[in-house]
Protein backbone atom coordinates (compact mmCIF):
# COMPACT_ATOMS: atom_id res chain seq x y z
CA UNK A 1 0.00 0.00 0.00
CA UNK A 2 1.25 3.49 -0.88
CA UNK A 3 2.44 5.74 1.98
CA UNK A 4 0.34 8.85 2.62
CA UNK A 5 2.13 12.19 3.00
CA UNK A 6 -0.53 14.07 4.94
CA UNK A 7 1.70 16.84 6.30
CA UNK A 8 3.09 17.62 2.84
CA UNK A 9 -0.46 17.69 1.49
CA UNK A 10 -1.58 20.16 4.15
CA UNK A 11 1.40 22.43 3.41
CA UNK A 12 0.42 22.54 -0.25
CA UNK A 13 -3.28 23.14 0.47
CA UNK A 14 -2.83 25.92 3.02
CA UNK A 15 -3.80 29.17 1.36
CA UNK A 16 -2.87 32.52 2.83
CA UNK A 17 -5.67 35.00 3.50
CA UNK A 18 -6.27 37.20 0.49
CA UNK A 19 -7.42 40.79 0.40
CA UNK A 20 -11.03 39.88 -0.45
CA UNK A 21 -11.36 36.75 1.70
CA UNK A 22 -13.75 38.31 4.21
CA UNK A 23 -17.38 38.19 3.04
CA UNK A 24 -19.13 41.53 2.54
CA UNK A 25 -22.90 41.56 3.07
CA UNK A 26 -25.38 44.19 1.90
CA UNK A 27 -29.16 44.23 2.26
CA UNK A 28 -31.51 46.03 -0.13
CA UNK A 29 -35.26 45.47 0.26
CA UNK A 30 -35.87 41.69 -0.01
CA UNK A 31 -32.30 40.81 -1.04
CA UNK A 32 -29.43 39.97 1.29
CA UNK A 33 -26.29 39.73 -0.89
CA UNK A 34 -22.96 38.42 0.38
CA UNK A 35 -19.85 38.74 -1.79
CA UNK A 36 -17.82 35.64 -0.93
CA UNK A 37 -14.88 36.06 -3.31
CA UNK A 38 -14.00 38.14 -6.37
CA UNK A 39 -11.23 38.23 -8.94
CA UNK A 40 -10.65 39.77 -12.36
CA UNK A 41 -12.37 36.73 -13.91
CA UNK A 42 -15.39 35.96 -11.71
CA UNK A 43 -17.25 36.73 -8.49
CA UNK A 44 -19.17 34.43 -6.17
CA UNK A 45 -22.19 35.78 -4.30
CA UNK A 46 -24.62 34.21 -1.88
CA UNK A 47 -28.09 35.68 -2.35
CA UNK A 48 -30.92 35.27 0.12
CA UNK A 49 -34.14 36.56 -1.43
CA UNK A 50 -37.23 36.79 0.78
CA UNK A 51 -39.57 38.38 -1.77
CA UNK A 52 -38.76 40.09 -5.06
CA UNK A 53 -35.35 41.27 -6.25
CA UNK A 54 -34.45 43.00 -9.51
CA UNK A 55 -31.04 42.64 -11.14
CA UNK A 56 -29.45 44.21 -14.14
CA UNK A 57 -27.75 41.82 -16.56
CA UNK A 58 -24.09 42.88 -16.41
CA UNK A 59 -22.34 39.90 -18.02
CA UNK A 60 -22.79 37.61 -21.00
CA UNK A 61 -22.83 34.56 -18.71
CA UNK A 62 -24.15 33.95 -15.20
CA UNK A 63 -24.47 30.72 -13.22
CA UNK A 64 -27.01 30.36 -10.41
CA UNK A 65 -27.45 27.48 -7.95
CA UNK A 66 -30.65 27.24 -5.90
CA UNK A 67 -29.96 25.76 -2.48
CA UNK A 68 -33.40 26.08 -0.93
CA UNK A 69 -36.89 27.35 -1.72
CA UNK A 70 -38.68 28.27 -4.91
CA UNK A 71 -39.36 31.26 -7.11
CA UNK A 72 -39.23 32.46 -10.67
CA UNK A 73 -36.60 34.11 -12.80
CA UNK A 74 -37.40 36.48 -15.65
CA UNK A 75 -34.68 37.00 -18.25
CA UNK A 76 -35.33 39.12 -21.33
CA UNK A 77 -39.10 38.68 -20.92
CA UNK A 78 -38.96 34.88 -20.50
CA UNK A 79 -40.10 33.40 -17.14
CA UNK A 80 -38.38 30.37 -15.61
CA UNK A 81 -39.82 28.57 -12.56
CA UNK A 82 -37.21 27.61 -9.97
CA UNK A 83 -37.80 24.88 -7.37
CA UNK A 84 -35.27 23.22 -5.10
Amino acid sequence: MRELHQEKSIDVLTIEETVNSRPVTTKVDDLKSTLLVASDFFAVYKWEISGKADFEKTADYSLFSVLDGQGSLNVDGQDYDIVK
